[in-house]
């Protein structure tokens, strides 16, 4: 039977349906045509026996004496018993009639010439006996016995065609099960019928369904998910096809401000109006969506890339002239920035595109806003570093703009890990290891979903597991990039426990990489000291007491002893405000192995 992903197919399950259905239809109906044929048979037989019984005894009492019980009737007088007898076996429809006596001698018969008398089957206590035979000459054979006082005085046996009786029970039988035959086949085409209907009404259900979870509900846009799916559907066909792809990410300017100021309803009128000009100056074919709280994407694909930047410059325009309206008071126009990448020229892959694309984004705010870049980044200390580490960062950044906790708690625990490895003595390039592992551990953040990344409060069992895939999102990100092998083994393990229940490999103990067990100490103490939007974060005391708890089941003992310490000896190297550290190190240098 044909199955797909372990369950049957649809039109398998309905003909399964369909055929077990039919088949229980026909046995039942078999069954009761059966049972309705046997009553109606016994219900004729017994009518029958009813009837023959009463003619009998009206027989015996109307042409028979005491005397013809008692002494072999004369030649005269048996020819006239015979006579009666014939009469009224013609006029009840009987085959024939014997009579016997008490001491079952036959006293007369009306058996034709050449048949044999019936067999005398009356039982022991006296009962009637009936006997129904089947074939082409069925009979219906009766054994009556006749009393007098109380007394067997004769018996009379009647013979008489039984074809009229089981006709009738097989005409019935057969009307039945031609009425749930019809029945069968009826249900049959109604269970069709629903089953298609339920069918179109569950795929109709699962296409909303898909679409609504494709869709952002405040701007009706595709949301991140389904914006970068379909971009890299495109870069796929560019890359086929030898075309190319331009990309833009665009940043409503100071909508944070806007959003407090003037209340969440004019956010989000605000994001719909930007959503609405998007719609109509984006030219056909192209990839619109929203991409994050307060910016949007436009991808070109190669019938359109050229007209990207120009329906920026639309959408800007428009923008301009939007006025939002707060009662009898006009609100601040909106103005839009933009970041522009383009395939094969920027980069080569989906991330790095997009990563491009923000980077520049940020370049183009930090001007001053309500412009438009096209791939300007910062330029490294050398120029091999942009793609080995500032595509990365790029990244991190693009991160940041699903949940801005990321990229300030990726600069923490790059700082405490530099920390921990100074009191080590650790040698120079494991360090420079330890920090781009530090900054780039939670990159693959970027595959993980905006509600499950944002939540609120504890993740399900499910969604757990989808953020647990992170670790391995950010290995796939990182083995793109030459020479950075180390820096891979600390972003996949950093979650591995020393005591070998963490993920994604549950490693053990020295099974661990070092670079991730030095990483899993500073992303502890990062993840419970830094504030999120559903929680305060914990004391600097109450931290270190967490740290020492965790140390033999989820850290490595040793680093949380040289951890702690350093926490109580110079606590002010740990810094809680400003980022006095971040441009140091968000440096770029190079590559380590």
């Amino acid at each position: 039977m044909a199955r797909f992903g372990g369950r049957l197919h649809p039109p398998s399950l309905l003909a399964l349906v369909c055929t077990a259905s039919l088949l229980l239809m026909l046995a039942t109906g078999f069954a009761i045509a059966l049972l309705v044929g046997r009553v109606l048979t016994d219900a004729s037989v017994s009518s029958t026996v009813g009837h023959d019984q009463g003619w009998a005894k009206e027989f015996v009492r109307r042409e028979l004496s005491p005397a013809d019980l008692t002494a072999p009737p004369s030649d005269a007088r048996r020819r006239a018993l015979e006579n009666a007898l014939a009469e009224s076996v013609a006029a009840n429809g009987f085959a024939d009639v014997t009579l016997y006596t008490a001491d079952r001698t036959i006293l007369v018969a009306s058996v034709g010439p050449g048949i044999p008398p019936p067999r005398l089957t009356i039982g022991a206590d006296s009962s009637p006996s009936v006997s129904l035979g089947t074939g082409p000459a069925a009979q219906l054979t009766e054994s009556v016995p006749l009393t007098v006082g109380g007394t067997v005085r004769a018996v009379a046996v009647i013979r008489r065609d039984a074809r009229p009786i089981l006709a009738v029970a097989d005409t019935v039988r057969q009307e039945v099960v031609v009425v749930f035959t019809v029945a069968a086949l009826v249900l049959t085409f109604l269970l069709l019928l629903i089953f298609r209907a339920a069918q179109a009404k569950l795929s109709w259900q699962s296409r909303e369904l898909i679409e609504t979870a494709r869709r952002d509900p405040v701007t009706g846009l595709p949301n991140h998910g389904a914006v970068v799916a379909a971009l890299t559907s495109a870069l796929e066909y560019a890359r086929r096809e030898g075309g190319w792809l331009a990309v833009a990410v665009m940043d409503i300017d100071n909508f944070e401000l806007f959003n407090t100021t003037h209340g969440h309803a004019a956010g989000d009128a605000a994001l719909a109006e930007v959503a609405r000009i998007l719609r109509e100056e984006a030219p056909p074919n192209a990839i619109i969506g929203r991409f994050g709280p307060d910016e949007f994407l436009l991808g070109g694909p190669p019938t359109c890339a050229h007209e990207v930047r120009p329906a920026i410059g639309r959408v800007r325009d428009r923008l301009a002239d939007f006025k939002p309206q707060f009662g009898e008071r006009e609100g601040p126009p909106l103005t839009l920035s933009a970041g522009v990448s383009s395939y094969p020229e920027h980069a080569g892959a989906v991330t790095e595109l997009l990563a491009a694309a923000t980077v520049t984004l940020r370049e183009a705010k930090i001007s001053g806003g309500d412009s438009i870049l096209v791939d300007a980044p910062v330029v490294p200390e050398r120029p091999e570093d942009l793609r080995n580490f500032g595509v990365l960062r790029g990244l991190v950044a693009a991160i940041d703009t699903k949940d801005h906790f990321t990229k300030r708690h990726a600069e923490e625990v790059a700082h405490y890990v530099l920390l921990l490895a100074e009191r080590l003595e650790l040698e120079p390039e494991f360090r420079q290891a330890l920090r781009l592992a530090g900054l780039l551990h939670d990159v693959g953040k970027i595959g993980v979903p905006d509600g499950i990344l944002r939540k609120p409060g504890p993740l399900t069992g499910a969604e757990r597991l989808l953020m647990e895939q992170h670790t391995l999102i950010g290995d796939l990100i990182v083995a793109r990039l030459p020479h950075l092998e180390l820096v891979r083994a600390g972003v996949r393990s950093h979650h591995e426990h020393w005591d070998g229940s963490g993920y994604p490999d549950q490693l053990r103990g020295d099974g661990i990489p070092r670079i991730a067990r030095l990483l899993a100490v500073a992303d502890a103490y990062s993840a419970m000291t830094t504030s999120r939007a559903y929680r305060a974060g914990l004391p600097a005391g109450e931290a270190l007491r967490r740290l020492q708890r965790a140390s033999g089941g989820q850290l490595e003992p040793a680093l949380v002893d040289v951890f702690v310490e350093l926490l109580r000896t110079q606590p002010e190297r740990v810094l809680r405000e400003g980022d006095p550290i971040a441009s140091r190190l968000w440096a770029a240098h190079a590559a380590v192995a």
